[in-house]
């Protein structure tokens, strides 16, 4: 049994979230892959906002390099 849910931001797709098993005495039900897909969300999320500290940071660094040229 497999659930494959996409990871969405923005109405971007950012990801996907893949869960098999191997277990052929087990189906994934309904109330798995609405688990599967509020993880997936969550992931999303977590990944956005990891790409937003990434850019702050990198915007920080640019203005703190503008400054010391403009103090030179």
């Amino acid at each position: 049994s497999v659930i494959c849910v996409p990871m969405i931001q923005m109405d971007d797709v950012v990801g996907v979230f893949y869960l098999e098993t191997r277990d052929s005495n087990r189906n994934f039900t309904h109330e798995d892959l609405e688990f599967v897909s509020m993880i997936a969300n969550e992931l999303g999320l977590t990944l956005e906002n990891r790409r937003m500290r990434v850019e702050a940071a990198h915007k920080e660094r640019l203005a703190a390099v503008g400054e010391t040229v403009a103090g030179i």
